[in-house]
Parts: C-alpha cells; structure tokens; sequence
C-alpha cells in the first residue's frame, strides 16, 4: 500500500515552505457585483473575496444569513454560481 503524503508536509520538505491551512467559517458563496462590496463587507457573518478568474464572492455564515440579506436588500448582486457542463 503506497504511503499517503499531505499537500503541508511536501510544501514544507520539498520547497522548504510551510503552510497552515486554516478553517472559514462560510458555507455559501454567490458571484456579486462592484457596486456591492462596500454594503457587503459591513455585514456580519458575510464577506467579499476576488476569485483568480477576477470574479466577486460574496461569503455567507449560512443559508439564513443569506435568506436575510437577499430579503432585506433585494437590490443587491448575488448570483448562484453554476459549475461547467461537462
């Protein structure tokens, strides 16, 4: 049976470049628009990152917090991603 080795303990001994992985506390993610980072980010339990491609995501705690949001500011740019048809 091979020997399993973790993605951290080949970063640290083959390219001498520890790593910590750490857990988010976010279990939803919706593409969002520019004109909405800055309300986006003075909410509690959400947040905006930029994904490699450039894309917006807006982060939510849980589907309650983003059931609230979408129902309390129905203006805002929060779209479901959609993986690739293959």
């Amino acid at each position: 049976m091979p020997q399993r080795i973790s993605v951290a303990h080949r970063m640290a001994a083959e390219f001498s470049s520890p790593l910590e992985l750490g857990h988010l506390n976010y279990t939803l993610a919706r593409r969002t628009h520019p004109t909405d980072i800055a309300f986006l980010d003075q909410q509690r339990s959400v947040e905006v990152l930029t994904r490699t491609d450039g894309a917006l995501l807006a982060l939510f705690s849980d589907q309650w917090r983003l059931a609230s949001i979408e129902r309390e500011h129905p203006h805002l740019h929060l779209d479901e991603l959609v993986s690739a048809a293959n």
